[in-house]
């Protein structure tokens, strides 16, 4: 399938849950920019990781999204990670709004601390 063709199923999938590029976009930890670019296939072939970021913010099967853009399916550890990931991102997204202040920087360094553990950068706080 073409990065247009690609592009024209992300926004038809996006119009239909009734998301804003923005909305989108946070769902799928990427820029709005990005967003707009895979909706009219600008960039060419998009990675892997952005197909299946956008297939579970869309609630679309990742296999099915990655099918279309020609990767391979999921393999089992990759799907039982996704799991983990939408479980932990579904609590985080519940919990965010009454979560004081503090509390909020504290959740912030132990995320950015598993994502980076050996950078510089694991500290919000130093900035």
């Amino acid at each position: 399938m073409s990065a247009e063709a690609f592009g024209a199923e992300v926004k038809q999938r996006r119009v239909l849950l009734r998301l804003s590029r923005r909305e989108l976009a946070r769902r799928a930890s990427l820029s709005e920019s990005s967003v707009k670019n895979v909706e009219t296939g600008v960039g060419g072939r998009w990675r892997r990781e952005t197909v299946v970021d956008l297939a579970v913010a869309l609630e679309w099967e990742p296999d099915e999204a990655l099918q279309i853009t020609g990767y391979d399916p999921l393999t089992e550890r990759e799907r039982d990670h996704l799991g983990k990931v939408d479980r932990s991102r579904q609590v985080l997204d519940e919990l965010w709004p009454t979560l004081t202040v503090k509390q909020r920087l504290a959740v912030l360094c132990v995320v950015t601390s598993m994502v980076d553990p050996h950078g510089d950068d694991a500290d919000p706080m130093a900035r």
